[in-house]
């Protein structure tokens, strides 16, 4: 049997974790915007914050968390502070249940899927606050509005992408070359402060307030999703028949048979 080895997920813990990359204006998404994660909650109550470019929970330029009832929140502001765009989705996560999450925006409306389907819309217009200095962060704004529970495969585009788009490819493992893709963290080495970014902007991120270990880092997980893929070899009868079998993410299952 041999396993991939993208079978990593962060953990959170709720009180103070959070990771971030410094900032970088590929970072700022002023037209629009689509930001996904696979997530699995493990504490109620809210906010939680899951991907924000800011500075403190009150300036931010965009934010996707789950609201007190664990429902998906996107946010965006302006230079002046003003949200102009704020969509609830209408499904509570439950807790220990992985999901994937996206959210985008076309500069006119911004919508929520769970797992490639909508699960909420709103209309917004403005110009998404442009920032030097804010951080992009995962799991907490500085220790400030934690996320409790696993991220997995977290992904920023400068576009919005189509429900299409995101069906064709949540369960993927992207390349990180694809159109519109500005940062991809896999969290797939399972060791270490850093989390590497995927494509060639190399926004990579930190765990915690410090480059060395602390109280606010999130820890390494032996899970992940989409799961690692699995095959498996069996040798049929003594004639060395080559079965190559892939366990899908899905659920489905995928068989080659060689000729000899």
């Amino acid at each position: 049997i041999f396993t991939n080895t993208d079978s990593r997920s962060l953990r959170f813990d709720g009180t103070n974790d959070f990771a971030f990359a410094p900032h970088d204006a590929s970072l700022n998404l002023t037209n629009g915007m689509t930001l996904e994660a696979w997530v699995k909650p493990s504490l109620t109550g809210g906010p939680r914050t899951l991907i924000a470019k800011a500075s403190s929970p009150s300036i931010f330029c965009y934010s996707l968390g789950l609201n007190s009832s664990r429902k998906v929140l996107l946010r965006t502001s302006d230079s002046a502070g003003n949200i102009f765009l704020s969509v609830t989705g209408g499904t509570a996560l439950a807790t220990g249940q992985w999901r994937h999450v996206s959210a985008s925006w076309n500069g006119t409306q911004g919508k929520i899927l769970l797992d490639g389907v909508l699960d909420g819309s709103g209309s917004g217009v403005g110009t998404t606050r442009v920032s030097t200095i804010s951080s992009f962060l995962v799991g907490g704004i500085f220790g400030s509005e934690s996320f409790g529970g696993n991220l997995d495969q977290i992904r920023v585009w400068n576009i919005a992408r189509t429900e299409s788009d995101i069906q064709g490819d949540y369960q993927s493992i992207l390349a990180g070359n694809e159109a519109g893709l500005v940062g991809l963290w896999r969290l797939s080495p399972g060791e270490g402060q850093t989390m590497l970014d995927s494509t060639p902007n190399g926004h990579d991120l930190t765990k915690g307030a410090d480059p060395g270990e602390d109280t606010s880092d999130p820890l390494w997980a032996e899970e992940s999703f989409p799961p690692a893929s699995e095959y498996t070899t069996l040798y049929d009868l003594g004639e060395s028949c080559l079965f190559l079998t892939h366990n899908c993410p899905s659920g489905g299952v995928y068989q080659l048979q060689s000729t000899t």
